[in-house]
């Protein structure tokens, strides 16, 4: 297995389930765990690889980059459905799409 698809699994891995962990409970940081894992998984895998020229060394990054980012989103998505299903099965009155009473509508 060449070393971007390893890194970029390997970070996108650990961003998977730190963001599902994470989402599930505030419901945010998707963008930086997303951020952090793909430049990790970037940077090791241009280190992993050692091509001879640096355009070459961005593209390896980049792949490593979208691979892990693509698993973190993954886990943003897993972590945001838990806590939608865990708040629905409370009984937790969600305020988004309920409609309004009668006796607060203006004339």
């Amino acid at each position: 297995m060449s070393p971007r698809v390893k890194f970029g699994l390997l970070a996108g891995t650990i961003g998977l389930v730190l963001n599902t962990c994470v989402s599930g409970l505030f419901g945010i940081c998707g963008p930086l765990v997303s951020l952090l894992a793909g430049g990790a998984a970037g940077f090791f895998a241009a280190r992993g690889e050692k091509r001879p020229a640096q355009g070459e060394g961005a593209k390896v990054g980049a792949i490593a980059g979208a691979i892990s980012g693509a698993l973190v989103l993954v886990g943003q998505i897993i972590g945001g459905l838990a806590a939608l299903v865990f708040l629905q099965s409370q009984d937790f009155l969600l305020q988004l799409g309920v409609p309004p009473s009668p006796s607060n509508q203006a004339v």
